[in-house]
């Protein structure tokens, strides 16, 4: 399967003098994803979400994460990643899914109504990945190591 390099924006936690990246969006702890550099994986549920390009993922952490919490860090990750395919125009938001409806939204060829509850319009550059491979940092995301003004 050929591999292709996308972004994606992550939750860096410091456990036992080591990072490790989670999903960012993502707060119930069921459907939470671990990423380790080099480290390929599978989602449990479904696809990955990933974006095309550094400045789209940039762009949604800066509005999404960001400027609503500054108490976590985050960073964008590279990626390789295998399986990709474009996002739907509406996606489920995973922050207020339960396990039942995103395995609905993936059973259902991807295809969302927009005036259900719980999805969103895809962020510029969404795609969606089989499996990722984190290959590095792109960049930190840290209020004190980013400037997003550059």
């Amino acid at each position: 399967m050929e591999e292709a390099k996308v972004y994606k924006v992550v939750r860096v936690l410091e456990k036992d003098g080591e990072t490790h990246y989670q999903s960012a969006w993502v707060e119930n702890i069921e459907l939470i994803e671990e990423y380790a550099l080099g480290k390929e994986t599978v989602p449990q549920i479904g696809r990955v979400f990933v974006f095309s390009n550094p400045n789209d993922a940039r762009t949604w952490a800066h509005t999404q994460l960001i400027t609503n919490d500054r108490t976590k860090k985050w960073a964008v990750l590279t990626y390789l990643a295998k399986g990709i395919v474009p996002a739907p125009r509406f996606i489920p938001i995973v922050k207020v899914c339960d396990i039942y409806s995103l395995e609905i939204f993936w059973e259902t060829d991807a295809l969302m109504p927009e005036d259900a509850y719980n999805v969103q319009r895809a962020p510029d550059g969404t795609l969606l990945a089989e499996s990722v491979t984190p290959i590095e940092v792109y960049v930190d995301l840290s209020d004190n190591q980013y400037n997003w003004e550059a």
